[in-house]
This record gives structure tokens, sequence and C-alpha cells, in this order.
């Protein structure tokens, strides 16, 4: 065994200091093998809940914390006295990196979408000073409620504003569109106004457009997503609903609003909402989409759509 050893170390030892010609072109070569690589992004939703608990395998040097606020709720007629205005977007936030302890438990909070005429709460994450988007805010009257605020009112290392709610014009009977949710391709995109018997469609998720003012005997089109598309259609009777974080369309007439598409821009799965489309004349407002899009104000005689609830993502790497 011991010739067998020595053998073995003369011959690695040659392979090293080879004269030229020998091994390699005469250069001794030493070779590194990649190590494997950091293992395959966990991604986890969180919908509810006041706690979370940090896995064992936490990565503080890779993971993104991403959160939107609640949206707040398109307003109610207050006795078929014209249409009201729309609900507004919550605000996008994303923190890169944070430090935490495996196994530790943190406190969180998840904004609730406003019933109608209601403000949207704010969603955090560790504290309201850590990473924090702002819920949108609620409507006053015919006038829209405002989206939630940008930075440095929301807190993170990549911040957009959600879409303002419409606000519904004088002597209009038709409602004013929801705000859509923001979202890491931009701000939530705004509500519009309706006219005498039509609601307007609701805006697009972050990045995307604004929704549609209603045409003669057809509700307004909902704003398209941050992927160009997926704006519910205006038609002559209830409004079309969105998708993939599109605007829900404006309903016509007597007919409610479509709901907001529910966005798939932050996992493909799960994303910003688009807002609701707003109740023509005697009609509801649509839903906003989860998450934190604004609902659809109401039209004359009608009610206003609930905003959705907000969301909070974590994406690491152990």
């Amino acid at each position: 065994m011991r010739r067998i050893f020595w053998f073995l170390y003369f011959f690695v030892l040659a392979g090293l200091i080879a004269p030229e010609g020998i091994f390699a072109g005469g250069r001794a070569q030493i070779m590194f093998f990649p190590l494997p690589s950091g293992g395959t992004p966990v991604v986890i939703v969180l919908t509810s809940g006041t706690t979370w608990t940090v896995p064992a395998n936490w990565n503080s040097g890779n993971n993104k914390i991403e959160l939107i606020g609640g949206g707040s709720g398109g307003k109610s007629s207050g006795g078929c006295n014209n249409g009201r205005g729309g609900g507004a977007g919550g605000a996008y936030s994303r923190k890169n990196n944070i430090t935490l302890t495996p196994s530790s438990v943190v406190n969180i909070q998840i904004g609730t979408g406003g019933a109608a005429g209601a403000a949207g709460t704010d969603t955090w994450f560790v504290n309201n000073t850590t990473v924090l988007a702002k819920g949108g805010g609620a409507p006053v009257g015919a006038t829209g409620g405002t989206g939630g605020a940008g930075s440095p009112t929301s807190i993170g290392d990549l911040v957009y504003a959600g879409g303002s709610g419409g606000t519904a014009g004088i002597g209009q009977w038709g409602g004013a569109s929801g705000g859509g949710a923001g979202g890491p391709n931009g701000v939530g995109a705004n509500g519009l106004s309706g006219d005498q018997d039509s609601g307007s469609g609701g805006g697009g998720n972050g990045g995307g457009t604004a929704g549609g003012a209603p045409t003669a005997s057809v509700g307004g089109n909902g704003g398209n997503s941050s992927l160009g598309s997926g704006g519910g259609v205006g038609d002559a009777n209830a409004g079309n609903p969105g998708t993939n974080g599109g605007g829900g369309a404006g309903g016509y007439d007597q007919f409610s609003g479509g709901a907001g598409g529910s966005g798939i821009d932050l996992t493909g799965a799960v994303g910003g909402g688009g807002g609701g489309g707003a109740g023509g004349d005697q009609g509801t407002g649509g839903s906003g989409g989860n998450y934190g899009a604004g609902g659809g104000g109401a039209g004359d005689c009608g009610l206003g759509g609930a905003g959705a609830n907000g969301v909070i993502v974590i994406t690491y790497t152990p």
C-alpha cells in the first residue's frame, strides 16, 4: 500500500510540474469546478395574518419583499342624486435584502380593501418604517379617492403610487371608475368620470392605461394592464370584467360596472389589480381587482364597488 501511495503522489506531482509538451501544452493546469448554485427561489404569498415565521433557510443577502396597500371602495349614491366618485388603488413598495433572523417571528399588516366609500388600509412588513405601502384614500361625494401615496410616504427601494379614482361630472348620472393598484412596472392608472347615462372603465394596474370614457349607449372600456391588454370591453349592458390587471368596463344605463381584473405582475399569478368599472345610471360600481385596486363609483341610485385587499409577496433564494 505504501508503494502505491508514493506512486500516485509522484504521478500527481509530475502532472503539476511537467515540462512543456507533456501535459496540456506545457502548462500545469489547476481546474476549479463551480460550486452548486444557491438554490431555487422560494416565493411566499401572504394574504392574511398578523405575524410571519421566517424560514430556517432564510438568506438575508438574497431576498425581496413586495407590498401592495388596500384599495378604497367606490362611493355609493346619496339618494338618487347623480354619479359618485371612484375608489383609489393602493401603492406598491419593494425592499431588497432585508436582514432577518431565521426561525424568528416578525409582525406584518396586510391592507384591507375599503367597503363602499371607505379608505383602504396600509400594508407593512416588520413595522411601518421598514417597508410600507399606503392604502387608497376614500372618495368624497362625487370626488374620487386619492391613490395610495408613493415615496416618501410609502417606504421601500422601489415605490409606485396607486391610481386615483375618477371624479363624477356635475349633473351626470353615470358613476366614475376606480383606480388601479401600483405595481413593479409603474404607478396605477387613474379612473375617469362617467356621462349622462353610462359609467367609465376602471384604470389598469401599475404601468397600465387609464380607463376609457363612455360613448353613446355604451359603457367605457377598462384600461389595459402593464401587459398592454386585459381591459374589459364596454357594451350596452353590464360592464365586462377586466383580466390580468386590466380595469373593468363601465355599465350602461341601469347596469353595473365590471370588476377589475386580478393582476399577475408580481409572480406570474399574483399582482396588482385593475380598478372597478363605474355603474351606469342606477347601476352599482364594480369591485376592484386583486390585489389593491379601487372599486368603481355608483351611478345615480346605485352602490359603490368594494376595494380589494392588499398583499405581501416574499421571494428569497436559500
